[in-house]
């Protein structure tokens, strides 16, 4: 019943959010973010703002995506 729970908990608390791009330079952030804000993508800061995670389902075409228009951090 336990074990239940937690996996309607999990599923219900949303998506699994993985690493985008991390150690991203603080004056590339908030590009990246206006652009995720733009697609309406959704995301999370981590690691001081220096991680964005976003859901693994988008991981792949939200990469490639950002890397063409604005270009991978450095």
């Amino acid at each position: 019943a336990v074990f239940a729970l937690m996996t309607m908990l999990f599923m219900a608390s949303g998506k699994d959010y993985v690493p985008l791009f991390t150690n991203i330079p603080s004056e590339q952030v908030s590009s990246m973010v206006a652009k995720l804000n733009e697609k309406n993508i959704p995301f999370q800061l981590r690691d001081e703002g220096k991680t964005i995670a976003i859901p693994k389902e988008l991981l792949h075409s939200t990469q490639m995506t950002l890397m063409s228009e604005i270009g991978s951090p450095k």
